[in-house]
């Protein structure tokens, strides 16, 4: 009796054994790190620390210290195209970037790191800076040289430009077919020289399509319309809601728009095969006002704090979120919208704000990890 019931949990346990791997089998090792590292999965705490690479040694270590106290896992991180190759198309300098990550590294954090503009003069189109360069194949050498770099520091997350859906950041007018072009050779130097890499398409900013502009799900749309398809591992948007709450839906929510309407980010990449891959939120949080040039949008900090933590309970609940960034830790000052988004106020002291994200961070770190899947 005692060995035929040894054989029963035997062929059990060898069932399970196969279904695993059978499982394990059907993923790429960034699906399986989706689902497996802790740090990947839904809410994982992320932040956005406003031009923290070119602070002083004193400050950057300040706002660090901070982000660690605040439960920071992730912190987002500009790459600029032209810092890094201002010397010319041979030349290659990461030093600004390299403080931070040593910093954020010895503080228990990941970096996502962001290949961003402005292009370098030798690069550029005519349509200047901020705008894709006149070759793809300038910024995919950028990107091959920025993955080979910073695997050697242990990170390799990568998000291939910064809200490129829109003409201010993507001039002189968003554009589907040149951004796609980016990213698949980005996509595919980046893992020639790292298998192990994650890589984001662009930050998505919220917007209508028009004016130079184009949504986010109508430019997700126009990747994959332009062979995009299987050259990223995950999508990026910047879910910004205020003045209404994450859990508020409705159309023009940017929120809602990832996965809450009948055609949303979710759906399109579903109906394209890609349901395993996650939406990573990159930027979110809400303006404190007044602010002049956002009358209509900024809130008071109580709101703040109950925008922070909305937001976080909401994308917590879904399947296919990965982790979400706020932006910001600390303000930055000026009369623009994201000038007072910080759970800092600028001379460091917290805002009400400091302890909802904590505290947003502390239920995270509590949420079981979910077996490899990848459906």
């Amino acid at each position: 009796m005692t060995m035929a019931r040894s054989v029963v949990r035997g062929t059990r346990w060898a069932t399970l054994l196969l279904l695993v791997l059978v499982v394990v089998a059907a993923c790429s090792p960034q699906d399986i790190q989706a689902y497996c590292d802790h740090d990947y999965l839904a809410a994982a705490p992320g932040m956005n620390i406003t031009d923290v690479q070119w602070e002083s040694s004193a400050a950057q270590s300040h706002d660090l210290d901070d982000a660690k106290a605040a439960g920071v896992r992730w912190l987002r991180l500009d790459v600029n195209w032209d810092y890094v190759q201002a010397g010319g198309r041979n030349s290659f300098n990461f030093a600004a970037q390299d403080a931070v990550v040593y910093g954020a590294v010895a503080r228990g954090m990941k970096l996502l790191l962001v290949l961003d503009s402005p292009t370098p003069g030798w690069a550029q189109s005519s349509a200047g800076r901020f705008a894709p360069p006149a070759q793809a194949s300038d910024y995919g050498n950028f990107a091959f040289v920025a993955a080979a770099h910073f695997a050697g520091e242990g990170q390799h997350t990568f998000e291939i430009w910064n809200e490129p859906n829109q003409a201010a950041r993507y001039g002189p007018a968003a554009n589907t077919a040149t951004y796609t072009a980016l990213l698949k050779d980005a996509y595919k130097k980046i893992h020639a020289v790292d298998a192990t890499a994650t890589v984001l398409a662009g930050g998505l900013a919220p917007s209508g399509t028009g004016g130079g502009n184009i949504s986010p799900i109508d430019f997700l749309s126009g990747i994959y319309a332009n062979g995009g398809q299987g050259s990223f591992d995950a999508v990026a948007t910047h879910p910004y809601s205020f003045p209404y709450l994450a859990s508020d839906v409705q159309s023009w929510n940017a929120f809602s728009q990832m996965g809450d309407l009948p055609v949303s980010l979710r759906s399109v990449m579903t109906s394209h095969g890609d349901s395993v891959k996650k939406i990573w939120a990159t930027e979110g949080g809400s303006t404190v006002g007044p602010v002049p040039s956002c009358s209509g949008c900024s809130v008071n900090e109580a709101q703040q704090s109950q925008i922070i933590a909305n937001a976080y309970t909401t994308f917590a609940k879904y399947s296919w979120a990965g982790p979400m960034f706020l932006y910001s830790l600390r303000d930055s000052g000026g009369s623009s919208w994201d000038g007072t988004t910080g759970i800092e106020r600028a001379d460091r002291s917290h805002r009400p704000s400091f302890q909802a994200y904590a505290n947003a961070a502390v239920n995270w770190a509590y949420n079981e990890k979910p077996l490899p899947s990848c459906h």
